[in-house]
C-alpha cells in the first residue's frame, strides 16, 4: 500500500493526511474522503487516479504471456479489432481498460468477457480513447476509457465514469 501513503500524502497535505484504506471488497479509499481513488503498479511504475466519481487505473509492462489468457478476456468484436503490427500492444490496451473498469466498479464477481465491454478501437502508439460499460444483474455503467504507452515498454489505461444525463 506505498501508493497509497504516497497518494495520501500528496492529496491531502501533511497537515492533515487521511489513511489510505480498504474496503470489504478490497477497493482503496482515503479515509474521509468523497475522493474514488485507484492504484495500480507494474515493476518501476506506480499509477494512481483519483476523481469525485468512479475511477480505475491500470500500468502493465507488456508481456508476450498475456495472448495465453487473451481468451479469458476478450469478446470476439474486441479481437476482430487487433492488427498484426499492433497486436501485443492493442490486446494489453483491452486488458488494462477492463482492469481499469474492474477497479471503478469496485466489487467483486465480474467475468471480463460477460460483464465488461470495451468499445473496439484502432490503436495508436501515441495514445487515444474510446469507450467501454459495465453490465450485470440490471447495474449498468458507461466509462470513458483512455490510453497512453510509456517508453514502449509500459501500457497505462484509466477509466473515468461518464457523468449522468440530466
Amino acid at each position: 500500500m506505498a501508493g497509497g501513503t504516497l497518494f495520501a500524502a500528496l492529496y491531502v497535505g501533511e497537515r492533515d493526511q487521511g489513511a489510505c484504506l480498504k474496503d470489504e471488497f478490497g477497493k482503496p479509499y482515503l479515509e474521509g474522503s468523497a475522493f474514488q481513488i485507484s492504484i495500480s503498479h507494474s515493476h518501476e511504475r506506480v499509477a494512481i487516479l483519483a476523481a469525485p466519481f468512479a475511477v480505475g487505473v491500470d500500468v502493465q509492462i507488456l508481456v508476450d504471456k498475456i495472448w495465453r489468457i487473451a481468451h479469458k478476456f476478450m469478446r470476439p468484436e474486441e479481437s476482430e479489432s487487433l492488427l498484426p503490427q499492433t497486436s501485443l500492444e492493442h490486446l494489453h490496451v483491452y486488458w488494462g481498460a477492463k482492469e481499469a473498469l474492474y477497479k471503478a466498479y469496485g466489487r467483486r464477481e465480474l467475468d471480463f468477457r460477460e460483464h465488461l465491454y470495451i468499445t473496439p478501437f484502432a490503436f495508436s502508439p501515441s495514445g487515444g480513447q474510446t469507450s467501454g460499460w459495465i453490465r450485470k444483474d440490471g447495474f449498468l455503467m458507461e466509462l470513458e476509457v483512455f490510453y497512453e504507452i510509456w517508453e514502449e515498454t509500459y501500457v497505462l489505461v484509466w477509466a473515468m465514469e461518464k457523468p449522468t444525463k440530466t
